[in-house]
């Protein structure tokens, strides 16, 4: 057995337990809290995942950034702006940081802060335009911000809260209501701006071509579902379901794609809820949380198609042979970078609620299982097959170098496969 670096910041790393055949281990590490500070979380990770933000409490909640794994750095607000804040959007190089002030007074507001800012912008009102209360997500370039608002829903006539846009040349605008819904939020957005998912006494996605619109419509047996996160390119959507239960409607995964409409992803036994949080660029691995009833409780859950679902905690010790110490708590897994090699969330050390991040030296799962086989070889020809089918479909999933340069699926992704596929399942 052998322990991983210490960081100098006195930072404290996983056992690591070689294990023959066991890919090369990832790096587990606790944030630290703000000095005084008594818990703490990470939401969301820049592409390459150097970035991480989230909050610290020191009493009152407060906006913060670890950079490179250092100190939590506190996000400048305005004055006249007080309250506790949180961050929930980054953009794919980490210099710019959205999220919410003054959630705990009754005039919220959505900031967005920039690298080198004295502090944080209030996206501003103006007339007729919608004021967002907060935000939840940025595009790559962070110039475009999805978040909810207050507008008059025309269906009911009545102030209501909207799912809303806002770019530096339009300021907020409201992207309306799924008929005969009394209120929407807006949740994600992909990587171009051009889409943004949420729900609206339903699950809706929002193009700019589009305008808002259901997902469609539930099997039998489903019900409450919205939609929280979204890949790269804005074709496949994952969110929360209900599961009607007699009294009860138990939260549960899904994922979508216009040719599939809903699928629901196996559950962990005994889990009675399930949510999702985030989806990586290609849309092929997904993180969030797993309530089950008894003395483990919450815990961050992860599902990737070779692997299905899994508690990370299983997942961290049956894929690289990681053992976390059985003193720590991951409750929550709320984000992935786009870079598929860090996945940030919150839980508890033994002493404190803190916020982590763990490292991966790989991407998560294997891409070039197209298939999502688990009989030996797991890679073969089908393989080829599947992957050459979803290029000519025009399927995002094709898009093995994430390019955003039009035409986004070329040759290139076909060399990115098939050195994908020399490498294995490593």
């Amino acid at each position: 057995m052998r322990a991983s670096h210490l960081r100098a910041e006195g930072f404290i790393a996983a056992l690591l337990v070689a294990t023959p055949g066991i890919l090369a281990q990832p790096v587990f590490t606790w944030l630290p809290n703000l000095p005084g500070g008594t818990s703490g979380s990470a939401r969301a990770a820049s592409a390459d995942g150097s970035v991480v933000i989230g909050w610290s409490n020191t009493g009152t909640q407060k906006a913060v950034r670890w950079v490179n794994l250092g100190n939590p750095e506190v996000i400048p607000m305005p004055a006249a702006y007080p309250g506790q804040t949180y961050t929930s959007g980054i953009s794919s190089d980490g210099s710019v940081i959205v999220g919410t002030v003054g959630y705990d007074t009754p005039s919220p507001r959505a900031f967005r802060w920039a690298a080198g800012s004295p502090e944080a912008q209030i996206l501003a009102a103006a007339p007729g335009i919608l004021v967002l209360t907060d935000a939840r997500g940025v595009s790559a370039d962070g110039l475009t911000i999805v978040g909810s608002g207050k507008a008059v829903n025309p269906q009911s006539g009545v102030l209501a809260g909207v799912a809303g846009r806002w770019t530096a040349a339009t300021g907020g605008v409201a992207l309306g209501w799924l008929p005969g819904s009394t209120s929407s939020f807006g949740q994600a957005i992909s990587r171009d701006g051009s889409v943004i998912v949420g729900g609206s006494d339903g699950a809706f996605r929002w193009s700019s071509s589009g305008g808002i619109q259901s997902l469609g419509t539930l099997p039998a047996g489903y019900a409450d579902w919205y939609s929280s996160c979204t890949s790269a390119g804005g074709s496949i959507v994952a969110g929360t379901a209900g599961v009607i239960s007699g009294s009860s409607t138990p939260s549960v995964p899904f994922w979508w794609m216009q040719a599939t409409g809903p699928q629901f992803p196996a559950l962990l036994p005994d889990a009675s809820n399930t949510f999702v949080s985030d989806l990586c660029g290609d849309g092929l691995v997904m993180v969030g949380t797993t309530y089950r009833p008894g003395p483990q409780g919450f815990a961050a859950t992860i599902w990737t198609p070779d692997g299905g679902v899994q508690h990370i905690r299983t997942f961290l010790l049956d894929r690289y042979g990681l053992h976390l110490p059985p003193t720590w708590f991951l409750t929550g897994a709320i984000g992935i970078s786009a870079d598929k090699r860090s996945i940030v969330g919150y839980g508890s050390d033994g002493a404190q609620q803190r916020a982590w991040v763990i490292r991966f030296p790989t991407p998560i799962g294997c891409y070039a299982n197209c298939d999502a086989s688990t009989t030996v070889p797991a890679l073969n020809v089908n393989d080829y097959v599947c992957f050459s089918n979803r290029f000519v479909a025009g399927d995002e999933r094709a898009n093995c170098d994430q390019s955003t340069i039009a035409p986004i699926l070329n040759v290139s992704d076909f060399v990115c496969f098939m050195n994908r596929f020399a490498e294995g399942c490593r």
